[in-house]
């Protein structure tokens, strides 16, 4: 699915299955925005799943990053339980869980690289290697219970051709967020903006933008795309007009996404990926220090 080159934003019901059922376990179904690097050789993979009643998952961590928005319903992690509108940081390695579903619900996870710069497969290469692997292995993914398992470091190993290694945790725990807490910051005409956090030194942040009047998007900084997520009202882009679930890749010196006049208002999770390794490793100038 190399689809790098999808212009704009990208409506809910044009999002691609992931038609790994026996993978994902029953109770979940995955689907893909057709958004797949942030730059070459650093992959993501932005998706919403939704998630049935009773779906569950052990407790376990990655060697990626990720965020995740609640677009409805809940999900319960160990003792914390995000609702709808939260949104929460998972660093890599940190270990979190076990996930249980005490109700449907549909998120949107962004994964990518983490600060330690280990490799992140694309959703392309993940589905070749399960494939592989489930032809090799009986119901592979699911226990003897035909519950899912956290294979995720199965997958990399077989693909790397090494196990998985994880960096030292930077953080304790995952960090869980409620925007609406959030008071909104004016930053120019008809835009506010919810700082919800910046983590680790290669400064990847989640915000929230709010827009009441026609704007052109490009990121904050040069060398950190964003993915911008409609979480609430509607905007027109392109003579389209876009409800909740849109999504859109945003990069320096594009040009198709200048005019995005919303409708009323328009309310955007923002994910600004990682500064690229050299670049973070690089003193920081006075004036931003």
């Amino acid at each position: 699915m190399n689809q790098q080159h999808v212009e704009g934003f990208v409506a809910p019901d044009l999002l691609v299955k992931a038609e790994l059922d026996e993978y994902l376990g029953s109770g979940m179904k995955v689907f893909s925005y057709p958004f797949d690097s942030v730059r070459p050789g650093e992959n993501t993979w932005i998706s919403v799943a939704t998630l049935e009643k009773g779906w569950d998952k052990p407790r376990h961590k990655h060697n990626f990053d990720q965020f995740r928005y609640i677009v409805s319903g809940s999900v319960r992690l160990g003792d914390h339980v995000l609702r709808a509108g939260d949104c929460a940081y998972f660093p890599e390695s940190v270990a979190y869980g076990p996930q249980h579903q005490d109700e449907d619900a549909d998120v949107l996870a962004v994964q990518f690289p983490g600060a330690s710069g280990q490799y992140y497969l694309s959703w392309d290469e993940q589905a070749r290697v399960v494939a592989r692997l489930d032809a090799e292995t009986e119901n592979f993914g699911l226990d003897v219970h035909g519950r899912p398992m956290e294979t995720s470091h199965l997958v990399w190993a077989a693909h790397q051709g090494r196990k998985v290694e994880y960096a030292s945790p930077r953080y304790r725990d995952i960090v869980m967020m409620r925007p609406q807490a959030f008071d909104w910051v004016p930053a120019g005409a008809g835009l506010e903006r919810r700082y919800l956090g910046i983590f680790g030194e290669r400064r990847t942040s989640v915000e929230m933008v709010r827009i009441t009047s026609p704007q052109t998007l490009q990121p904050i900084s040069e060398h950190q795309p964003e993915f911008w997520f409609l979480t609430g009202g509607s905007f027109t882009c392109d003579s389209t007009t876009f409800g909740v679930g849109a999504g859109a890749m945003v990069r320096t010196g594009e040009t198709h996404l200048r005019s995005v006049a919303p409708v009323g208002s328009a309310e955007f999770l923002v994910v600004r990926y990682p500064l690229p390794l050299p670049i973070a490793a690089a003193p920081i100038p006075e004036e931003q220090a």
